[in-house]
């Protein structure tokens, strides 16, 4: 439950999605069926997440309650959180639970021509998870 003593302090609490964006982006043209010369990353994403990096960018202090696996892309969620002054004392790591990730592939200009979602872990953040985690009714 949120404690009382964070009542007197302004703070916006955010609930939603975090995950690992992979994305890819072609060089040159996409030849389909074959491999494409071009640039790989990796971001930290998702709406729940990049409202509350936003806010915290503008020095709003910022809770993020949203679920995660205990995955090595878990870890790295987590440090991107505490680099960003996120804080996920309401969220929770799941155990044995792969953490949400979505993976792009776009055309040489920057266009999406595919994507797959793995966010299975957002079905967690549920009203009896809020209930549980924050007190919500």
């Amino acid at each position: 439950m949120i404690s009382p003593k964070y009542l007197t302090t302004d703070y916006v609490v955010v609930i939603g999605g975090m995950n690992m964006d992979i994305y890819g982006m072609p060089s040159e043209k996409v030849i389909n069926r074959d491999s494409n010369i071009g640039t790989v990353g990796m971001t930290v994403g998702g709406v729940g997440q990049n409202i509350a990096q936003n806010l915290a960018h503008l020095d709003v202090p910022t809770y993020l309650i949203t679920v995660y696996g205990d995955d090595y892309n878990g870890r790295l969620l987590e440090e991107s959180c505490q680099r960003n002054n996120i804080h996920l004392d309401y969220a929770a790591q799941l155990k044995g639970e792969r953490s949400s990730t979505y993976m792009y592939i776009t055309d040489e200009h920057g266009d999406m021509l595919v994507g797959v979602n793995d966010m299975g872990i957002c079905e967690y953040i549920s009203p009896s998870f809020l209930k549980k985690t924050i007190g919500f009714h």
